[in-house]
C-alpha cells in the first residue's frame, strides 16, 4: 500500500504526507484542501454582458464602440456563455448604423446585428430581445413592414415588456398612422423600464410624430431635464420646440446637442430650421460641417438623408426629393417617419418623393 501511495504521489507531483496522510489502523484517509467557487462561467459572462450594456445605454459613438468591444471580448472568452450578449452587439452594430451616430454604414452594420441576433436566438428561442432586434432590423433596413410586424409580435409574445421591441413597435404603429396604439406601446416601454435613457426620450419624440405637441413637448423637456448630457434627448427637444414654432429653443436645443457631440442628424435638423428662418448661409454651412466630420472620420459618410432635410428647409423640393431616392439606397432607417414628420410636407408636391414613399412602404403601388 506504501508503494501505491508513492506512486500515486510521483505522478501527480504531490508531496509525502500531502494528501495522503497515514491513518493508525486504517492505513492512511484522504486529505482534500476543498475551496468554495463563488462564480461560475456563466456568472462571469453575465456580468461582462450587465457591462457591455451599461456602456451601449449611455448612448454616445464611444460607448457604443465600447460596449460592442466589451460584448465581443465577453463571447469570445465565454462563447456560451450568455445569449443576452450577442443582442448587445446586435444592437450595438445597429445603432452605429442607424442615421443618428453613422459611424458605420447600414450596409456594412445591419447584417452584422441581425447575424448577431440570430446567434442569440440559436443559444435561445426564447430570448424575447433578440427576436425584437430581428423585428426592428426588418423595419428599418428591409422597410418590410409585414414581417416586421410579426417579429415584433412574436418578441412581445414571449415578453410583454421587452423594451427594445415596445419601442421598435412604437414606432412602426404611428408611422403607419396607428396612433393610439403606437402611443400605448411607448407609454410602456417606459412604465416597464424607466431606466433606459433611449426609452425615455424616444417618448415625447414619439408623441410628436403622433401629432400631440404640447404633451410631445412636456415629455421632452423632462427627458431632456433627466438626461442633460445625452445628445439626442437634445436633439429631440429642438425638434418639439421647432414644431411648437419656438424656433430661439429649437436651435438653443440642437446646438446643446451639438456641444455635447457633434452628429450629422444634430447639424441637418438645425440647418432644415435655419432654412426655414431665411437663414442661407448658416444652413447651408451646417453641410459643410457634416462633410468635414466625415473627412476627420467622425462619421463614415455624408448621409443623404440629411442633404434632404436641409434642402428641404430651404425650399429646395427637387434637390431635396432627389436626395432622399440616394438615402432610400443607403437603407436610411428614419425614412420610415416620411409620413408623419411634418417637415417633409412641401415634397409632397414632388413626383420623386412619391416614389419613394413607396419604395419604403408607406404607399401601396399606385396608390
Amino acid at each position: 500500500m506504501t508503494d501505491y501511495i508513492s506512486k500515486i504521489n510521483k505522478k501527480l507531483g504531490f508531496k509525502r504526507n500531502q494528501y495522503f496522510k497515514p491513518v493508525r489502523k486504517q492505513r492512511y484517509c484522504l486529505e482534500a484542501n476543498v475551496q468554495k467557487t463563488y462564480r461560475t462561467l456563466k456568472d462571469e459572462a453575465s456580468l461582462l454582458y450587465e457591462t457591455a450594456r451599461h456602456h451601449f445605454n449611455i448612448h454616445t459613438m464611444d460607448s457604443l464602440e465600447a460596449g460592442l468591444k466589451l460584448a465581443r471580448d465577453a463571447m469570445k472568452e465565454y462563447p456560451m456563455g450568455d445569449p443576452r450578449t450577442l443582442t448587445v452587439i446586435g444592437y450595438s452594430y445597429l445603432n452605429l448604423g442607424h442615421i443618428g451616430y453613422c459611424v458605420r454604414r447600414p450596409g456594412v452594420a445591419m447584417p452584422l446585428a441581425r447575424r448577431a441576433a440570430k446567434a442569440a436566438i440559436k443559444q435561445n428561442e426564447k430570448l424575447a430581445r433578440a427576436h425584437g432586434l430581428l423585428g426592428l432590423i426588418s423595419l428599418i433596413y428591409d422597410f418590410d413592414w409585414k414581417t416586421a410586424e410579426e417579429k415584433l409580435q412574436e418578441a412581445l409574445k414571449l415578453n410583454a415588456d421587452e423594451p427594445g421591441a415596445l419601442l421598435a413597435y412604437s414606432h412602426l404603429l404611428i408611422s403607419s398612422g396607428r396612433t393610439t396604439e403606437g402611443i400605448e406601446r411607448i407609454d410602456r416601454a417606459v412604465h416597464a423600464v424607466p431606466t433606459e435613457p433611449i426609452i425615455t426620450v424616444s417618448r415625447g419624440w414619439l408623441h410628436v410624430l403622433a401629432g400631440d405637441l404640447t404633451e410631445g413637448l412636456s415629455l421632452c423637456e423632462k427627458a431632456c431635464e433627466a438626461y442633460r448630457k445625452l445628445g439626442p434627448a437634445h436633439i429631440l427637444l429642438g425638434f418639439a420646440y421647432e414644431l411648437n414654432n419656438r424656433p430661439k429653443d429649437a436651435i438653443a436645443s440642437y446646438r446643446e446637442s451639438l456641444r455635447i457631440e457633434p452628429s450629422a442628424v444634430g447639424l441637418s435638423w438645425l440647418g432644415h430650421l435655419y432654412g426655414k428662418l431665411g437663414k442661407q448661409d448658416l444652413s447651408m454651412g451646417t453641410l459643410k460641417r457634416i462633410k468635414e466630420l466625415r473627412q476627420v472620420r467622425k462619421i463614415a459618410y455624408e448621409p443623404a438623408y440629411c442633404k434632404a432635410l436641409v434642402y428641404a428647409g430651404l425650399n429646395r423640393t427637387q434637390e431635396a426629393a432627389r436626395q432622399l431616392k440616394k438615402a432610400r439606397t443607403e437603407h436610411c432607417d428614419w425614412l420610415i417617419h416620411l409620413g408623419v414628420d411634418p417637415r417633409w410636407s412641401p415634397l409632397k408636391k414632388e413626383p420623386v418623393f412619391e416614389e419613394v414613399l413607396e419604395e419604403v412602404g408607406l404607399r401601396t403601388p399606385g396608390g
